[in-house]
């Protein structure tokens, strides 16, 4: 008998229109706020607030040196400005699909064409992401 294999969809990304949901094993929006610290003329001298929230899109991934694959794209594109799509329950609820823009970088390399190797990498989001369908 011969072996099936499954793959289990719970995200899908997309990176300049082409689906990457066979490698990618995690993908992740995540925010950061800087905290805008001054000194003023107030009784404690000191005031802070929110700056601006910037966003990274982080993807954990099998490396696969493969000419079309993921980390492929990530190093021979690095640099690039391109959109991406990131649906992270594409079967529970497909309409709460975030879209952008990411600077691709090159992830870390390693494993081989029948041996991959996770590997993971943070790509900055250009302004903010989009919310909903």
């Amino acid at each position: 008998m011969t072996a099936v294999g499954y793959v289990v969809r719970e995200v899908v990304l997309k990176i300049d229109g082409t689906a990457y949901e066979c490698a990618v094993v995690g993908c992740v929006l995540t925010p950061s706020v800087n905290l805008v610290e001054w000194d003023v003329a107030c009784p404690d001298g000191h005031a802070s607030d929110m700056g601006t929230t910037a966003w990274t899109l982080d993807l954990d991934y099998m490396f696969d040196p493969a000419a079309a694959s993921l980390s492929t794209v990530l190093a021979d594109n690095a640099g690039d400005a391109v959109a991406f799509e990131f649906t992270p329950d594409p079967i529970g609820n497909p309409t709460r699909k975030r879209t952008g823009t990411v600077r691709l970088i090159p992830g870390p390399e390693g494993g081989t064409v029948n041996s991959p190797a996770q590997q993971s990498v943070s790509l900055p989001v250009i302004g903010a992401p989009a919310w909903g369908a």
